[in-house]
């Protein structure tokens, strides 16, 4: 997948089905297939950086009811910007998520030396 080929809905379909089935892999023990939709995810992100685009397309992520899109919307906004919302999702996501999203979360505050 090339996401210059994809229009902006399907590359954010794609970002989407990725950071789901990431977790749907990780839960299932699954981790080269896990690792199959990080990279997509970081594909996606980079065009959008190259672009520009990144925080417009993964903002509106930050408020999502599924927190497998929160944490993976805040991931790339704190890599690439350091975001504050981004920091304030991983946040709530580390003191109120039962599974290893929060976990994952706690992981990127501590890998960028946030926490």
């Amino acid at each position: 997948m090339k996401p210059e080929s994809l229009s902006a809905n399907e590359q954010i379909e794609a970002f989407n089905a990725a950071a789901i089935t990431q977790w749907t892999e990780i839960f299932s023990g699954t981790l080269k297939g896990s690792n199959a939709n990080v990279r997509k995810m970081d594909r996606l992100a980079a065009c959008w950086a190259d672009q520009g685009v990144l925080r417009d397309m993964l903002s509106e992520h930050l408020s999502q009811e599924d927190e497998r899109l929160r944490f993976a919307a805040a991931a790339y906004l704190v890599k690439y910007f350091s975001d504050e919302t981004a920091i304030t999702a991983l946040r709530d996501l580390v003191s109120t998520s039962r599974t290893l999203v929060g976990v994952s979360a706690a992981a990127v505050l501590r890998t960028y030396r946030i926490e």
